[in-house]
């Protein structure tokens, strides 16, 4: 029911035009009722649904229909919206400075000599007068009572003048009743309602409505001191007598409504089109409201349409204006409702010149899709993208200037899924892009520019439009055929090959969206260029850095060797030349060789002999037990402070005065660890030498892992 009553909607919405909510909702559910054939019980579930969903809506709004006409109906209701809100409190003023004219004129009226005469009398007591009052005599007791003097004459017709004209422009600031609003736009903002032939009559036009306002607000400053009985003729009749703009105060100058001037692209001539620039480039406030009803003049497809006229001034008039550095820009497809809802305040808000552009879509006559769907597809094609440039926004591109609201902005092209079917089962294909190309296939105009190739004559070398663009950069090849996919009546897919032309016309749009997307900050050239250069210059100073660590290391490894070398050999020395071995090995050292023995040498004298031998001998093998290499050690010269082994047992490792390590407690620790510290050290300085624990677990593989330390 409620899917029906939507349609229903559309219809009366189409019938009727612009509508209230509640007057269109009510309307649709008495034409639905009356076309059901309900039962009573299905009928009292109807009613029910309808009048709950009616106690559901938000409010009560305006329906608007989506037609050519939609864009300025909002303009106009966001100017309304902005010009209420912003003069309330004038407002409230210039009502109450009229009720004290009026009061004054009024009193002056009643205490006038003809308030006072027999037939004024007579006249005001109405059917209360009988023939015992003598209105003759009342008259000369009212005159004689009332003191009061009179008005001067100059007072009371500069009073009258004052009170014209405030209520001749109390329209512009006094609240609106919602019948007569939009007539009140229309006087307000809409001063003309086609572009002038020149500039000069534009800016006529635009200085009559500020001598308009320049009187009225001269006629609240007199209103306010003729309220306070200060008006001194001596001292103001000079100053108004020569009042102008320069007297008015900002806050007052705030108060000019702004100046709307919607135009027609179709309607618009060179000199228009010149005008058109330079109203954009002047100081004036003035809001230029312009319908893009079609991308391309009627005059191409009679001469047969030039592709480097695609790019028409239509397209291009959004990027001229963001040159000026000026004007205020919005450029979106009438569909884009959030970008007017957001632009169309700030544009009236904007205290300089302003261009909306917006795009209606193909015209109906050229197109079989609905001109709100073929707007919203130029805009994804961008052929007419949406952006909008706001010189008070700050100081540069990227405070000033949003491409946001262009569908996929940060893509060349938009893409989405198309879904269909093979060989009955479903199937997706991720990734279609919409081009410019894709956008003139619904136009009727470009028929003649696309071919179509059936699924049998489709081949390896045909390539989809976006591929081909990207590619070709717009120069032209045999190598590959581009093409776009494309549905007919029945659902059945097919390719469709567009003319070379076409192509050279996308590749330039393509070029165009490029441009607009790095003034957006998408891929901006210049801070890539920028990244790129500061990025080789980091890295050539980091490798400058590493190959100057590498040199620095190699030299400290190779006098760390040398040194290294030389202390070992010196601990060597020492230890085989200490006191204890000197002394051991003197004798055999200092004694001479004996003589041979006699003959007679006793068997006794043989044995001392060779006990002595074995005694000399003895010494040398403790000295090899004193130098053995099974304790562990580490080459504490060769150490770099990595902290790896005294993190891993520090009662084990220590530092010594110079910050390098050495085996402080063998015993503090396992002969695991001994290992696991000799295979994290980065320049392999410790030996773990032999374990002292034999009952250590696993230590068969471990002596194995020590084996390349020692």
């Amino acid at each position: 029911y409620l899917l029906k009553l939507e349609s229903t909607l559309k219809t009366v919405l189409r019938e009727r035009g612009r509508s209230r909510l509640t007057e269109a909702w009510d309307e649709a559910v008495e034409i639905l009722r009356k076309k059901s054939v309900l039962k009573n019980q299905k009928r009292e579930i109807f009613n029910q649904l309808m009048e709950s969903s009616r106690k559901a809506l938000p409010g009560d709004g305006y329906l608007i229909p989506d037609d050519t006409d939609a864009p300025q109906w909002l303009f106009q209701t966001a100017a309304k919206r902005y010009w209420q809100e912003k003069t309330a409190h004038f407002a409230e003023e210039l009502q109450e400075l009229i009720y004290h004219l009026n009061e004054i004129i009024q009193t002056e009226e009643e205490h006038s000599p003809e308030a006072h005469s027999p037939e004024h009398l007579k006249s005001a007591m109405g059917k209360i007068a009988t023939e015992e009052v003598d209105f003759e005599v009342l008259s000369t007791i009212v005159t004689s009572s009332d003191n009061q003097p009179p008005l001067p004459p100059q007072r009371r017709q500069r009073i009258k003048m004052v009170l014209e004209t405030l209520k001749a422009m109390s329209w512009l600031y006094l609240p609106w009743e919602e019948e007569s609003s939009e007539s009140a736009l229309q006087g307000l903002f809409m001063f003309s309602d086609k572009m002038t032939k020149s500039v000069q009559t534009a800016l006529e036009i635009y200085q009559e409505q500020l001598d308009k306002l320049v009187i009225f607000f001269k006629a609240v400053h007199i209103a306010r001191l003729e309220v306070d009985n200060r008006y001194n003729e001596s001292k103001h009749d000079p100053f108004f007598a020569e009042f102008s703009l320069d007297y008015l105060s900002e806050e007052e100058r705030d108060l000019f409504p702004p100046f709307i001037l919607p135009l027609s692209s179709s309607q618009l001539t060179t000199e228009d089109k010149t005008a058109l620039m330079e109203l954009l480039s002047s100081d004036f406030p003035i809001k230029i409201l312009l319908h893009v009803d079609d991308l391309y003049s009627h005059s191409l497809y009679q001469q047969c349409l030039d592709p480097g006229q695609v790019n028409c001034w239509a397209i291009a008039l959004g990027r001229m204006a963001i040159q000026l550095n000026t004007a205020y820009v919005l450029q979106c497809a009438f569909s884009n409702v959030s970008a007017m809802k957001n632009g169309f305040p700030e544009c009236i808000r904007y205290e300089g010149p302003a261009l909306i552009s917006i795009y209606s879509g193909i015209p109906a006559s050229y197109s079989d899709l609905p001109s709100y769907l073929t707007a919203a597809a130029a805009q994804e094609s961008r052929l007419f993208p949406a952006f909008r440039y706001h010189p008070g926004a700050g100081d540069d591109w990227a405070s000033r200037f949003d491409i946001s609201h262009t569908p996929q902005y940060e893509k060349l092209w938009p893409e989405s899924e198309f879904a269909y079917i093979k060989d009955e089962n479903p199937e997706t294909s991720s990734g279609e892009p919409f081009t410019a190309i894709d956008f003139w296939a619904c136009d009727k105009r470009f028929r003649n520019y696309f071919w179509t190739i059936g699924a049998s004559q489709w081949h390896e070398r045909m390539l989809p439009v976006k591929e081909f663009l990207s590619r070709q950069n717009g120069r032209k090849s045999m190598e590959n055929i581009p093409y776009i996919l494309m549905v007919n009546d029945e659902g059945i897919i097919y390719r469709t090959i567009p003319s070379q032309p076409l192509l050279t016309a996308a590749q330039k749009i393509r070029s165009v969206w490029r441009n607009l997307q790095e003034l957006g900050g998408i891929d901006n050239s210049h801070a890539m260029r920028l990244l790129a250069s500061e990025k080789e210059r980091l890295q050539e100073e980091i490798r400058a850095e590493v190959q100057e660590l590498e040199e620095k290391h190699r030299s400290e490894m190779a006098r760390t060797v040398e040194e290294l070398a030389s202390d070992v050999i010196s601990n060597i020395a020492a230890a085989l030349l200490s006191e204890g071995a000197l002394a051991a090995a003197a004798p055999s050292l200092a004694v001479t060789p004996p003589p041979p023995p006699a003959a007679e040498t006793t068997a006794e004298t043989a044995e001392a002999t060779a006990e002595t031998e074995v005694e000399t001998e003895a010494p040398p093998e403790e000295t090899e037990e004193e130098i053995s290499f099974d304790e562990p050690y580490i080459d504490t010269p060769l150490c770099t402070s990595c902290n790896e082994c005294t993190n891993l047992n520090s009662q084990m490792f220590a530092y010594d005065e110079n910050k390098q390590a050495y085996i402080k407690d063998p015993t503090a620790g396992t002969f695991r660890e001994l290992v696991i510290a000799a295979e994290k050290c980065p320049v392999h300085i410790i030996h773990p030498g032999k374990p002292l624990n034999p009952d250590e677990p696993g230590l068969e593989e471990l002596i194995k892992r020590a084996a390349k330390f020692n």
